[in-house]
């Protein structure tokens, strides 16, 4: 299976880990390796469905560059998402998601795929629950014939 970008690589329910940060004072996410190179906000495709359906998945990929941008413009809208999607109403925790995922930025806003922050997804893996992960290379799992037709 190739990609047209890489599935998000775990930093989800972010809200919950602050609240059990406050609550046992552990660190998110585990190990705290903020700085290690970060992929996120992807799509996942087979390899033998990217060509045939190019022009949908450019409009998929436009619509979801569109909600990345929205996401910083306009702060009060994406933690009333966050508020939806997770069922947290604590203003405080919604803060606190929105400025992790912001700063540094969570969501690429030219939706590029890097090596090195599927290479992060990989290590995870590989230390995780797939050893053999460690074997494999990133350019094995993206695909970017539609990310390049997205910045022309």
């Amino acid at each position: 299976m190739a990609s047209i970008a890489v599935a998000p690589s775990g930093r989800r329910h972010v809200s919950s880990s602050f609240q059990l940060y406050g609550r046992c004072g552990r660190v998110f996410p585990p190990g705290g390796h903020l700085d290690r190179p970060y992929q996120n906000t992807g799509v996942v495709v087979q390899t033998d469905r990217i060509l045939p359906r190019a022009d949908t998945w450019l409009r998929l990929l436009r619509s979801l560059q569109q909600a990345n941008l929205r996401w910083y413009e306009d702060p009060k809208l994406a933690m009333f998402v966050l508020m939806k999607y997770t069922k947290q109403s604590d203003p405080d925790v919604l803060q606190k998601t929105y400025d992790f995922e912001t700063n540094p930025p969570g969501f690429t806003k030219d939706l590029k795929v890097s090596d090195a922050g599927v290479q992060g997804i990989l290590d995870f893996l590989a230390a995780t629950v797939r050893p053999e992960a460690a074997k494999a290379a990133p350019k094995q799992f993206y695909n970017t014939t539609i990310l390049d037709k997205l910045a022309k």
